[in-house]
């Protein structure tokens, strides 16, 4: 929907809600008005009443603005006294925020019922009084729909970026939102309109918190994280504390994302890790954030939850050497955002001549594995101590890579074409060789141990001297070292 065609809606819902006041309190002021003056003047005999009778009045004409006019009218002409007035217009606030609490329920239901009433009444009687009776009940079934109206036509403002800006920003400046809602009550001429128009959008896009459903504990932590991030953000302060606990947030809720909820929101958890999508990040793309990930936060595994919200006091210890966050250090954390954007790049890479040979199986040379690694830090993944951590806990540069990207089925298939026999192989056998092929294509490499482990143990209890002889035995182990001879750059 165009911004031009949601302005026109919620303009036209303004606009409803405006007249139905307008036929409420017209409505009130014919069917009562003959002699009103009179019982004004005698509904304020002490400060008490008066503001009994000025609630009453507000939330009748559905405006304390006009009871302030009327009130002030006495006043001048010396009919109340000025204590008395002031106490009337105190009362007629009351029942404005009486009368707004009300209509801010759920009262959809009355809709039709008011306007089906309000019609017969206007309709079939001649009397004038209960003519103006009708009309009240159709201003105020109208006054309901309209803020029915003005809901829906803000609700594709919920994740629009100007709207919230605004209510957030009145949110905290008091004096700004002060003035603004006595310029809306002048422009109205009713307080109870003003309000509640600026309830229905804070409603629909400000999501006011509710005391229905109170929000998780980790939740609001991860709501008060995100908001130093954006103050940060705004004033142009470093966040960098902020941006890794928010990652590894991410990369909690990414190891869950069997949970449907969490797959919902993957692209955005993905996003949020890489380290582009933090360049030049703004104040809404952080709101974005908040709002998509505040909810899921709390089904992160308690046994690793606490940590994300640890805190540290800074203290001085003098000079020392820092890797920089996302350069792939040798922290756990730090090395495993590392090894996500090497796999992301490999992934996105895999026709590049190293590359393919690294999944395809076949033997590296030196200056493949010297090729392989300039690729990788040309492309900004790490640096030559990245790599050389990596290669120092996988054994070697092409372990390495290939414990990323895995080996290319075919060529796997290709490797154990033998014992897929199914004319000398048993069905049990062949099963066997297919759960080797499947960790090789997921994980790039079995170490020998591995076929003593789940799930090869299902089929072989006691390992695979259960199904093979022992020639074949030493034919599958030599197979699975020379692919990993494969990976050694010799």
């Amino acid at each position: 929907m165009s911004g031009a065609l949601i302005l026109l809606n919620l303009a036209g819902a303004v606009a409803l809600l405006l007249w139905a006041t307008h036929m409420v309190r017209s409505g009130v002021e014919r069917a009562f008005g003959a002699g009103l003056d009179a019982r004004l003047r005698r509904a304020f005999p002490d400060a008490l009443r008066a503001i009994g009778a000025g609630g009453l009045m507000a939330m009748a004409l559905q405006s304390a603005t006009a009871v302030a006019l009327i009130v002030a009218g006495f006043a001048a002409s010396g009919h109340v006294a000025a204590a008395r007035g002031i106490a009337a217009v105190v009362g007629a606030d009351l029942g404005s925020a009486v009368v707004t609490g009300i209509l801010r329920l759920d009262l959809s239901l009355l809709v039709p019922v008011l306007l089906l009433f309000g019609v017969i009444a206007f309709r079939s009687s001649t009397e004038a009084r209960w003519r103006q009776v009708g009309r009240i009940l159709i201003g105020i079934g109208l006054l309901l729909l309209s803020l029915r109206l003005i809901g829906e036509a803000s609700e594709p403002l919920r994740d629009g970026e100007m709207l919230p800006l605004v209510l957030g920003y009145l949110s905290r400046d008091w004096l700004t939102a002060f003035l603004l809602a006595a310029l809306m009550t002048w422009l109205f001429h009713s307080s109870i309109a003003a309000i509640l128009l600026v309830a229905a959008l804070a409603d629909r896009v400000a999501g006011l918190p509710s005391g229905v459903e109170p929000d998780h504990e980790d939740t609001k932590r991860f709501d008060v994280l995100l908001l130093n991030t954006q103050l940060a953000a705004l004033r142009g302060e470093p966040f960098e504390r902020e941006r890794q606990k928010i990652i590894q947030i991410a990369g909690l809720l990414e190891g869950q994302q069997s949970i449907p909820a969490i797959k919902q929101q993957l692209a955005l958890i993905l996003d949020v890790q890489d380290d582009d999508w933090w360049t030049d990040v703004t104040y809404p793309m952080l709101e974005h954030l908040r709002r998509g990930l505040r909810h899921l936060v709390p089904l992160i595994e308690r046994a690793k939850r606490g940590a994300v919200y640890t805190d540290f006091e800074d203290s001085f210890q003098g000079d020392r050497e820092v890797v920089l966050p996302g350069t792939g250090g040798g922290g756990s954390y730090e090395f495993a955002q590392f090894r996500k954007k090497a796999q992301h790049f490999l992934n996105e890479n895999l026709a590049e001549e190293a590359i393919a040979k690294v999944r395809s199986g076949q033997p590296l040379t030196r200056d493949d594995l010297a090729e392989l690694q300039r690729i990788l830090i040309a492309a900004g993944v790490g640096d030559e101590a990245s790599f050389a951590l990596a290669s120092e806990r996988a054994g070697n540069l092409g372990y390495f890579v290939r414990t990323l990207i895995g080996l290319d089925r075919a060529a796997a298939k290709d490797a154990f074409a033998d014992f897929l026999d199914d004319k000398r192989h048993t069905r049990a056998q062949i099963e066997f060789i297919n759960l080797i092929i499947d960790e090789l294509t997921e994980r790039g490499m079995v170490e020998p141990g591995r076929v003593y482990e789940d799930p090869y143990v299902g089929l072989a209890p006691r390992g695979p001297e259960d199904l093979f002889a022992k020639d074949e035995l030493d034919r599958l182990f030599e197979l699975l070292a020379r692919l990993a001879r494969a990976e050694t750059g010799t």
